[in-house]
């Protein structure tokens, strides 16, 4: 997450779900290179058609950062759908070992205790002024606290562990390309965003590519 976001302060707001939409691809590859997936033309189809609904959905977007190193920030999204890729092909090897809800609360305290080195060594100093912040906050700024912590980053890794173990992690990774379009549906609703046709065939294609690779046998 923090490499998509320094990315996206350095590249077109556009090319973010494209590179990010790579994961899919990585982790089939990655497993493939691991001799524990065959590739043949219904996953590969699913894979082209999935990325082509993307890159229709992110070509509507025409504002850009503010930095110009457009390279720099690519490549820090691109290496962001790597480890992505790789943290849902280990955990494969975590579920021989843990059950998702073990594995989640693991994941959580070592990304806590990372992030609680990192605010020690080099914003301690900050700690009143956050405080102040948090005694100040509205009720939608802790609902939305209590959205992320709970909805969004434990049970979405719950569920995402869950998934991995049934259907593994190729199939599991494909339903990442519905992020786009749930995202888009919801400026819609949320920001009254217009239905554009990038929309409807974009997320045909999308859907049409993630029920390609999960009907494979």
């Amino acid at each position: 997450m923090p490499l998509q976001i320094f990315g996206a302060l350095y590249t077109y707001a556009s090319h973010g779900p494209v590179w990010v939409a790579l994961s899919p691809v990585m982790t089939t590859l990655i497993f493939w290179g691991m001799g524990k997936q065959s590739l043949n033309w219904k996953i590969a189809q699913g894979l082209a058609l999935a990325v082509g609904g993307v890159v229709l959905l992110a070509s509507r977007a025409v504002s850009s950062s503010a930095a110009g190193n457009v390279l720099l920030g690519d490549g820090l999204i691109l290496i962001s759908a790597f480890f992505w890729a790789s943290f849902s092909v280990l955990g494969i090897q975590v579920m021989t070992r843990y059950k998702p809800l073990v594995a989640v609360a693991y994941i959580h305290l070592f990304g806590f205790s990372q992030l609680l080195i990192y605010f020690l060594c080099f914003h301690w100093e900050l700690a009143p002024v956050y405080l102040n912040q948090l005694s100040h906050a509205s009720f939608s700024s802790w609902f939305c606290l209590a959205f992320l912590i709970f909805l969004a980053s434990f049970y979405g890794f719950l569920v995402w562990y869950r998934a991995i173990d049934i259907i593994g992690p190729v199939k599991t990774t494909m339903f990442q390309y519905f992020g786009p379009v749930f995202g888009s549906i919801a400026a819609i609703l949320l920001l009254g965003e217009s239905i554009t046709i990038y929309l409807i065939i974009g997320g045909v294609m999308i859907v049409g590519g993630v029920w390609r690779v999960n009907r494979n046998k």
